[in-house]
Order: C-alpha cells, then sequence, then structure tokens
C-alpha cells in the first residue's frame, strides 16, 4: 500500500520531516494516522478518500519529542499496514 522514506535517505531514522508515499490501487477511503510508542495519538494526517496513484504526505515532525512512532495506514477495502519510524533531533 505504501513506501515510505525521508528526503532521498532511509525512512529511519529522520530528522525533522518524513516524507509517506501511498501508492492507491483503486479510489478509496484513506485514513493515516501517527500514534507515539504509548499508543496515544499523536495527529492525523489523512483522512478522506484518494483517487488512484501515487500520493505523498509529510509528517513534520519539528513540535514532536524524540522517540519512537508509529505511522497506521488503512483504507475501506481493509488494506492496512503500521510501520516504525524513529524521529532524532
Amino acid at each position: 500500500m505504501w513506501n515510505t522514506h525521508a528526503s532521498n535517505t532511509l525512512f529511519n531514522p529522520f530528522n525533522p520531516v518524513l516524507t509517506i508515499d501511498l501508492s492507491i490501487p483503486k479510489e478509496d477511503h484513506t485514513l493515516v494516522k501517527v500514534f507515539n510508542l504509548q499508543g496515544r495519538l499523536v495527529t492525523t494526517l489523512f483522512d478522506g478518500v484518494l483517487a488512484p496513484g501515487r500520493h505523498a504526505l509529510r509528517f513534520d515532525g519539528a513540535a514532536y519529542s524524540s522517540g519512537m512512532y508509529f505511522v497506521h495506514a488503512s483504507s475501506n477495502d481493509g488494506a492496512a499496514s503500521i510501520r516504525k519510524v524513529m524521529l532524532l533531533k
């Protein structure tokens, strides 16, 4: 469903902006959320309908503490994925 990267490097660790590339096979409602290590919602990056194709979302971690975060992407068709990312300042 998706690929993750920060600038032109691997996605772990990132500082402070993470770009999340989503590859959507068909139009569907898509939800992308970021959670902290305690499982608390940090932010919702996207909650809406995406057309088929590639889409890029940005998570700006400048206002957040260094540490581990989980990016959860899901769609109404049942596809879901969780990525573990590390913010280092």
